[in-house]
């Protein structure tokens, strides 16, 4: 074998590696069963109908009732049928993987070949592959290339490979400029890539606008424009195809856009200035004037700029409050404040010290060498290129955090520049460091999500932005299986905009709302929907009745969430009266004259809008302590809402839940009377904090003492008949004691009160199977296909037991 191909094999088990770390950080972290959330449950709603043979419909009546959503034109599919499409195709080999297993690893896998472009990238900038190497090796590790992909389904994942390997054909095109066939093969790939990357993702439109920025700076400081703008020809062309040829880009007039704008004018001035042998400066000078020109007809003659208002007002907003989001929320314009929020907030110190302060130390040495030799003119075109993206998308991450994922690729493949620009033993020592910080970025992607000193340490320096803390975990999956099995198959849900598309996806039921807010219209109705909850009830109700939502589904951080990441903040409602719908929902359910309530979790609320107002029934709710009113001092704030009030309630719900994880991890430890004790101090500050009870209880179980664990237990069925939990966890108490028949007796005394309840249900089944009773088992099973006919478990159960007593008879 020869030494080429040695090292070949070597080059690529070494990048196999790199990439294989950077699928491995995703997986580790990322949930077996997900349960997407906002805009990504929207897009697994149609990756999934694709893998299932559905038609994409062109108007989805699920979503923004009663208008629908235009999905063809609004969003971009192309990654929601590939996946769909190659799962239809790997299933038919391999049955036994489900779709969402499958989408988790294709997220995985593809969403790390930046891995390899980074690569080539640095390969091609500094003519050497083990910059490619060390660009790959940092890329891998780093937490700005995968944290956003944990637990998402993101356009990002799909698009990023392609806009990068773009970026490397057209650096290659750059780079074989003396071989015009050769030139001309990497300015048509560049091309193609960008089609791709146009297609899968509108952020796409926003990298094409920068890049050719870039371009147009570094082609026209140059006195020979043709090496940079061959592949710029190849790379505008594909764009206007792809202008032409994609649904979401014609109805957004992306050949309207600015950055085809840019393009036109890029190529019309190189044609002119070969036409009339310009030269650079007569070329510069008739670019800008006719950019400048283009851009400014194109505002005022496209109809739809003002779509995009929301994207203005936030820069604007953002440059005149320096990047912190100020305290009173009026001062700032609805869409700045309606996309201020996630990924569109600036970085906070924690976040940008913990993704980049290391990466961005190791970066400086061979940013001050480029800037030199910028100013001398003794940089590549390409190095000019990947200097300008690197500090405009450094720049604007400080503006938007989710642009992490561009400033992190370009600030690798600076840091790789090291291996070039040193030699001998300065090289030696600053690879020495490299090494060092490396090691530091692979440990903290190995710890992700996990404490660790480093996370600890920033800690003290700056905590990161949390929301309030959760008395439970967000009970998603339960409430969103109850409105499938318990509201009616055309009931219309008003929710907040980032859950209302999980109502359509997971709950199967219509949502007034979306989160994509690319049209004026969806930005207004979110606002006036959003509002309503801070008005009066008959102001919801009628908002309600204007869009036909015929059920409400609340959730208790609207009210008690005044930070800047709320519904309050958001709607400029810090300022609260108790007379407000919001607080008749959350504290005074029975007052309700327009609102039913007919179902709770510990975190939502679920309401039936009323066709006559009126005095309502009497009905019962699940206790959960984020609606306790005397937890809250409800009774104590008169008619103004006191956010100090609630700030106390939470201070002791804080208190409390660390007396909980305490006690949990001693639990985990074996040290169960320890952690009862904690548990009964937590208990003392929260008696109706179910969570720690059951976990008390637990404990006295694992010690033995069942009939203190039973007390427990029938203290929180006085407390809250209604938990579910409490019946199942008490059966289970007697089954330890084999005593089944007991355990029969208490989930029956729950199913008194919850008839409908599949839970109970299978475990009385279950119980009558083990103690040898197949008639009565197979009489609960029965009862659990009548609620839910289509409860495969159940049906097998019934046919293998009545096989068995057949058998026997």
């Amino acid at each position: 074998m020869s030494r080429i191909l040695l090292k070949w094999i070597a080059l690529f088990l070494v990048l196999a590696g790199f990439l294989s770390a950077n699928v491995a950080f995703k997986a580790r972290a990322y949930p077996e069963k997900p349960l997407y959330v906002s805009d990504s449950a929207m897009r697994y709603r149609y990756a999934n109908m694709v893998s299932r043979g559905e038609q994409i419909p062109e108007v989805d009546k699920k979503l923004q009732a009663p208008e629908g959503l235009k999905v063809r034109s609004l969003l971009f599919l192309f990654q929601d049928k590939t996946i769909g499409l190659t799962y239809r195709i790997f299933s038919a080999f391999n049955p036994r993987v489900s779709f969402d297993l499958y989408l988790k690893w294709f997220v995985c896998i593809f969403s790390s070949f930046p891995v390899v472009a980074v690569f080539f990238v640095g390969s091609s900038v500094w003519k050497n592959r083990m910059s490619g190497l060390i660009a790959a090796a940092f890329y891998a590790v780093s937490i700005p290339s995968f944290e956003r992909v944990v637990g998402h389904y993101l356009r990002e994942e799909f698009a990023l490979p392609f806009l990068f390997f773009s970026l490397y054909f057209f650096l290659g095109s750059i780079g074989h400029s003396q071989n015009r066939k050769a030139a001309n093969a990497y300015g048509f790939f560049a091309g193609v890539f960008t089609f791709l990357a146009l297609s899968s993702w509108h952020l796409s439109s926003f990298y094409f606008l920068v890049f050719l920025v870039g371009v147009a700076i570094v082609a026209f400081s140059r006195a020979d424009l043709k090496p940079v703008m061959r592949p710029t020809l190849y790379v505008v062309g594909f764009a206007v195809l792809a202008g032409f040829l994609n649904e979401p880009l014609r109805a957004r007039l992306f050949l309207a856009s600015f950055s085809a704008v840019i393009g036109y004018c890029l190529v019309v001035t190189y044609a002119a200035s070969l036409r009339f042998r310009m030269d650079r400066r007569t070329a510069a000078g008739v670019l800008i004037p006719l950019i400048i020109v283009s851009l400014v007809l194109v505002a005022l003659l496209t109809p739809n700029r003002g779509e995009y208002g929301h994207v203005y007002s936030l820069v604007f907003s953002k440059a005149q409050f320096l990047l912190d989001k100020p305290d009173d929320p009026g001062s700032l314009s609805r869409d700045a404040r309606l996309l201020w929020l996630g990924p569109f907030q600036s970085p906070s110190l924690f976040s940008f010290l913990y993704g980049f302060g290391a990466i961005i130390l190791a970066s400086i040495y061979p940013l001050g060498v480029l800037l030199r030799r910028w100013v001398r003119r003794r940089a590549t075109q390409s190095q000019e290129i990947i200097l300008f993206m690197s500090l405009v998308f450094f720049l604007l991450f400080l503006f938007i955090r989710r642009l992490e994922i561009f400033a992190v690729f370009f600030i690798v493949v600076l840091i790789a520049g090291i291996y070039e620009l040193l030699r001998g033993k300065g090289l030696f020592i600053a690879l020495s460091l490299l090494s060092v910080i490396f090691a530091f970025e692979a440990f903290k992607a190995t710890t992700h999500l996990r404490p660790s000193p480093i996370t600890e340490t920033l800690r003290r320096i700056k905590r990161p932005q949390v929301e309030r803390p959760s008395i439970h975990d967000r009970d998603r999956t339960e409430i969103f299986r109850w409105i499938e099995r318990f509201t009616r198959a055309d009931a219309v849900f008003l929710a907040r905009f980032a859950v209302s598309p999980m109502i359509a996806t997971y709950g199967q039921r219509t949502a007034v709302l979306h989160p994509i807010f690319e049209t004026k219209h969806i930005r207004e109705k979110v606002y006036e929907c959003t509002s309503s909850f801070f008005r009066t009830e008959k102001e919801l109700y009628d908002v309600c009745r204007k869009y036909g939502a015929d059920h409400v589904l609340y959730e208790a951080n609207q009210l008690l969430d005044n930070g800047e990441l709320g519904d309050r903040y958001l709607t400029d409602n810090l300022k609260l009266m108790t007379d407000c719908a919001a607080f008749k929902l959350h504290f005074a359910p029975e007052g309700l004259h327009y609102f039913t309530p007919i179902f709770q979790t510990d975190y939502f609320r679920v309401f039936e809008v009323r066709e006559k107002p009126g005095e309502q029934e009497a009905h019962y709710l699940r206790y959960s302590p984020q609606y306790d009113p005397s937890l809250f001092m409800v009774e104590e704030m008169g008619p103004s809402f006191s956010d100090s009030l609630v700030n106390v309630a939470w201070e002791s719900i804080e208190k409390a839940l660390g007396l909980v994880q305490h006690a949990a991890a001693l639990a985990a430890e074996g040290g169960f009377s320890d952690a009862a004790r904690m548990f009964n101090i937590a208990l003392g500050l929260m008696p109706r904090l179910d969570r720690a009870r059951l976990a008390l209880a637990q404990c006295y179980r694992r010690i033995g003492r069942y009939d203190l664990a039973v007390a427990e237990y029938r203290k929180m069925i006085e407390l809250d008949p209604l938990n579910v939990r409490v019946y199942i966890a008490l059966a289970g108490n007697y089954r330890e004691q084999n005593l089944l028949m007991r355990a029969v007796d208490v989930l029956q005394e729950g199913l008194e009160l919850l008839p409908m309840d599949l839970n109970l249900q299978y475990r009385v089944a279950e119980n009558y199977r083990d103690l040898g009773d197949t008639a009565e088992a197979v009489e609960y099973y029965e009862r659990i296909l009548e609620i839910d006919p289509s409860n495969g478990y159940a049906r097998n159960e019934i046919e293998r037991l009545r096989g068995i007593t057949d058998k026997f008879q």
